[in-house]
C-alpha cells in the first residue's frame, strides 16, 4: 500500500486551470487591497462585498459598479482599479509574462503552454516575441487614445493633472472594454455630442474588441501586400 501511495504523483495543473486560478488570485488580491481604508476618500473600508464586486468587475471588464469610482475611491484606489482593468483586459498570463520578460527572466515550457492557451496560439517558439508585441501594441493604442481625448478632459475643472489621469484611465478602460469612468456620477453623458470623444472612444472599443493578436495579423498582412 505504501509503495502504491508513493508512486502516485499529483497531476500538474493544465494551462486552463492555471489561468482560472490566476484570475481568482488576482480578484482576491484586488479585493483585499480595495478593502484598505486609504483606498477610499473617506478613509474607511467599503466592505468585503463591495470590494469583491468591484475587483471582479474590473478584472473581468464588465463595467458594473455598486459605488461611483471617482467619488468613492482615492487616487490609490483608482490606481488599483486601473491596474486590475489593464491586467484583466490584456489577460493575466500575458501580463505575468510581460513582467517576467521585463525583469529579464526566461519563460519556462510550462509558462509558454499556459500563455499559448491564453492567447489562443499554437506557436510556442515565438511566444516571448508575441507577448512583447502584444504589450507594445496595447501600450501604443492606449497612449494614442489618451493623447487624443486629453483636450476634451482638459477643458473641464480639476486642472491638468486630473485631465491627464482621466485621459489615461478612460483610454485603458475603453480599450479593455471595461466600462469604468472617473466622471463622478454623470458618466459619459457630458460628452454625448462631442464628436472627438465619441470617435476616439468607439475606435478604442473596436480595437480592444478585436484584440491585439488580430490587429497584429491585419498589420502584417497589410505590410506583406505593400511589399
Amino acid at each position: 500500500m505504501e509503495v502504491a501511495k508513493k508512486s502516485k504523483k499529483r497531476r500538474p495543473f493544465t494551462p486552463t486551470v492555471k489561468i482560472a486560478v490566476g484570475y481568482l488570485i488576482l480578484i482576491a488580491l484586488g479585493a483585499a487591497i480595495l478593502l484598505l481604508p486609504f483606498a477610499t476618500w473617506e478613509n474607511k473600508s467599503i466592505g468585503i462585498t463591495t470590494a469583491l464586486f468591484t475587483s471582479t468587475s474590473a478584472v473581468c471588464v464588465t463595467g458594473l459598479t455598486v459605488v461611483d469610482t471617482f467619488t468613492t475611491f482615492s487616487w490609490f484606489g483608482q490606481a488599483i482599479i486601473f491596474l486590475l482593468i489593464q491586467m484583466g483586459g490584456l489577460g493575466f498570463m500575458t501580463m505575468a509574462a510581460l513582467i517576467l520578460l521585463l525583469l529579464g527572466k526566461k519563460l519556462s515550457l510550462k509558462d509558454k503552454f499556459s500563455i499559448a492557451e491564453s492567447l489562443n496560439t499554437n506557436d510556442l517558439s515565438q511566444i516571448a516575441r508575441f507577448v512583447k508585441t502584444v504589450g507594445i501594441t496595447a501600450l501604443v493604442i492606449e497612449l494614442l487614445g489618451a493623447i487624443a481625448v486629453f483636450p476634451v478632459f482638459n477643458t473641464m475643472e480639476g486642472g491638468t493633472g486630473l485631465a491627464i489621469w482621466r485621459s489615461i484611465f478612460h483610454s485603458v478602460a475603453a480599450f479593455c472594454n471595461a466600462g469604468f469612468d472617473l466622471m463622478g456620477g454623470t458618466g459619459m453623458t457630458p460628452f454625448l455630442t462631442n464628436p472627438l470623444f465619441n470617435i476616439v472612444t468607439i475606435t478604442l472599443i473596436f480595437c480592444g474588441g478585436m484584440g491585439c493578436a488580430t490587429i497584429m495579423n491585419v498589420r502584417s498582412r497589410v505590410l506583406k501586400k505593400k511589399e
